[in-house]
């Protein structure tokens, strides 16, 4: 990632991240959304890495709404799992400091539950499987020896699900500026 941080070496970094949306109208909603992306991989030259990546997401929605008079909090809440590949490109600009951008390509699966009037079930419409492309840049700082914090600020990504209702759908989204992400790295070994 910078000087330290050489050809050879290997890259354990991990990301934990939070959102949350509101809208305040004639009922309010809101969405919270954590996080959490590990990935391991090789540093094939000064500025390239190649590994995998994990990630864990868990989205929880609410939506006031009234049934026959009465005011209900309907609920939307959702686990997402991915495992994929990525490709690193860093660009260091001092031995502190370094940009990077992550693409990554995988497998996710999420599964999503609904309550509606105080009854819960399967959201079959949000729950299934499918491929996911997606860019992340990053600031990273390197506290000592290519050990540093990584200060993410959303992405794009694309997706293509099949869903348990034999439905499918394919999703354009664009987190920047609307997520934060604070993660550690470390590189260990390369060549001297």
């Amino acid at each position: 990632l910078v000087a330290s941080a050489q050809k050879g070496s290997i890259l354990v970094a991990g990301n934990v991240g939070y959102s949350s949306d509101k809208v305040d109208s004639d009922f309010d909603s809101k969405k919270n959304t954590f996080f959490i992306e590990p990935k391991i991989g090789y540093q094939f030259s000064d500025n390239m890495t190649v590994g995998v990546e994990g990630g864990y997401t868990n989205t929880k929605g609410e939506n006031d709404v009234t049934y026959s008079g009465k005011v209900y909090t309907d609920e939307l809440k959702s686990n997402e799992y991915k495992i994929g590949g990525f490709l690193r490109y860093a660009v260091p600009f001092s031995q502190t400091f370094a940009a990077y951008a992550d693409l990554g390509a995988g497998y996710k699966s999420i599964d999503t539950e609904k309550t509606i009037a105080n009854v819960t079930s399967d959201d079959k419409s949000n729950s299934g499987n499918g491929f996911y492309v997606g860019l992340k840049p990053a600031l990273f700082i390197n506290f000592k020896n290519s050990f540093g914090l990584n200060f993410g600020i959303g992405g794009i990504e694309y997706s293509n699900m099949d869903y348990d209702n034999d439905s499918s759908k394919s999703d354009f989204e664009f987190s920047f500026g609307k997520q934060v992400s604070v993660g550690i790295s470390k590189n260990f070994g390369g060549a001297k």
